[in-house]
């Protein structure tokens, strides 16, 4: 068992160097124990391409690429919790609502506030980051019992609320539920039973910090791992320092030092830090660039010797002219430079203020783009495909899953075609699978003599062939899921 600390400052090659020995490891051992690497949650595809790409073998059977929260799912799957309900943010905002409610009347502070929009969304992340702190409803409580006379009183009542309510929401998940936010601890006092980590060797690389969860999985990792390493952004002669809280490496410099101190204490094996060259690989081929990422905190240094011709700072009047010369200079380099569209980001400080701008902007000068953001996934076409057709059978055949599937575009029919086969049900209130089913062709609505008939005549022939397609697809997939059985048939 062991520690290791890889230190480098960025661009020095920290990823690489971790992508370099878990590959010699594969090649050396393709079927040996696995070899876990642990990265943020957004950084694990990447990783994982990254890491593909590093080794002469193209595979990771042996190596693992997970995020704390995978690793947590993974590994209670394998020793415990398999069997709990995981309560997502939506369940728990849903449940502390129903906590609210009922103990509403013994809220001191909160009481007026729990019937005000966005008061349950603000209560869990406040639980939430309890909860990532190992806060616990105990800890709570005793605060307000040692610490009543010097407490303000309304510190006091805000604590004895969060108390109240945090401890009543415990009760509600009882032994059936978990909180997301409950997956870490659980982790951390599962993990000495897991085999898949017993004995592997695993790499933390990404992070600058940890919460108390985190520190308390880390801290089970050194117990059963036989090595433990951890990348940190942080110049290897900076870690015997005295850093200042303001200082620029100050948080992954705490993070190495705690975690050394949890070795030590541990009786762990700390093992010599590696320390990677300060040269920066990101931008050694544009020295501004090196210098600025070297000097850009050292009120001290002196000046750049030349002239920077890789850097510019460009001032614009408004946000939309920002972002429009941005994408005059993407056009520039592709057309002039010979730059293609995916050699290109861009990178901002706050995504929130740019979004639309950049969606619009970047649309308009038809430049293909790809924004880097969560988005929900409920509307996409193939999530709203799969369940407006379960819809569609589950509800004989009603017209709004009817068409909310056709609409998703995902069918062999155009949205022309539906369009118009939309307008002819709505007219008739067709309803039912026998009607869509029907054998027989659909007639012509009488009525509608401005067409003339030949119009008519040709407008219920596509009409009807649509229909035929949709009953087609839509029906087969009916029967198959009526005569299903079992999970397997339905799935």
């Amino acid at each position: 068992m062991s520690l290791r600390l890889i230190l480098g400052r960025a661009g020095s090659g920290k990823s690489t160097h971790i992508y370099q020995e878990i590959s010699q490891q594969v090649a050396a051992d393709p079927t040996g124990p696995p070899l876990w690497l642990l990265v943020p949650e957004q950084a694990t595809s990447q990783a994982e391409r990254n890491l593909a790409a590093a080794g002469e073998i193209p595979g990771l059977m042996r190596a693992r690429v997970v995020s704390f929260q995978r690793l947590a799912y993974q590994m209670l799957h394998e020793v415990a919790g398999a069997a709990l309900v995981q309560v997502g943010e939506l369940g728990r905002q849903m449940i502390i609502r129903r906590v609210v409610e009922q103990h509403k009347q013994e809220l001191r502070t909160f009481y007026r506030a729990a019937s005000q929009p966005g008061f349950t969304n603000k209560l869990a992340e406040l639980i939430s980051e309890l909860k990532s702190c190992q806060i616990t409803p105990a800890d709570l409580a005793a605060v307000v019992a040692e610490q009543e006379d010097k407490l303000s009183p309304t510190l006091s009542n805000k604590l004895h609320d969060l108390t109240l309510l945090c401890t009543h929401l415990d009760e509600q998940y009882g032994d059936i539920y978990l909180d997301t936010g409950d997956c870490l601890t659980l982790l951390a006092e599962n993990l000495s039973r897991s085999k898949s980590l017993a004995g592997s060797s695993i790499w933390l690389d990404g992070f600058t910090g940890f919460t108390a969860q985190e520190y308390a999985v880390i801290e089970q990792m050194l117990k059963v791992c036989s090595r433990v390493s951890v990348s940190l952004t942080l110049p290897p002669d900076h870690l015997q320092r005295r850093l200042r809280d303001d200082h620029v490496f100050y948080t992954p410099w705490e993070t190495a030092h705690e975690l050394l101190r949890q070795a030590k204490d541990l009786g762990v094996e700390i093992e010599p830090v590696v320390a990677l060259a300060p040269v920066n690989l990101r931008s050694q081929q544009n020295a501004a660039l090196t210098y600025l990422e070297a000097n850009y905190f050292n009120r001290l240094a002196t000046p750049f010797a030349g002239e920077p011709t890789n850097i510019k700072i460009v001032a614009a009047s408004n946000r939309r002219a920002e972002v429009e010369a941005a994408a005059c200079e993407i056009l520039r380099l592709c057309r002039e430079e010979g730059y293609r569209y995916r050699d290109i980001s861009i990178t901002l400080r706050d995504f929130a203020d740019y979004d639309y701008l950049l969606t619009t902007v970047l649309t308009d000068y038809n430049i293909p783009h790809f924004l880097d953001k969560k988005r929900a996934v409920d509307h996409h076409p193939a999530l709203e495909l799969v369940r407006s057709a379960l819809e569609t059978v589950l509800e004989n055949w009603l017209y709004e899953p009817v068409f909310r599937c056709l609409k998703t575009d995902l069918f062999p029919v155009s949205r022309d075609d539906v369009d118009v086969l939309e307008n002819y049900v709505l007219a008739t209130g067709i309803r039912g699978q026998n009607r869509w089913l029907d054998p027989q062709d659909w007639l012509p609505l009488q009525r509608h003599n401005s067409i003339g008939a030949t119009g008519r005549r040709a407008t219920m022939e596509q009409i009807n062939l649509t229909r035929q397609l949709v009953a087609e697809h839509l029906g087969s997939f009916a029967d198959e899921l009526t005569a299903g059985t079992c999970v397997r048939d339905y799935t």
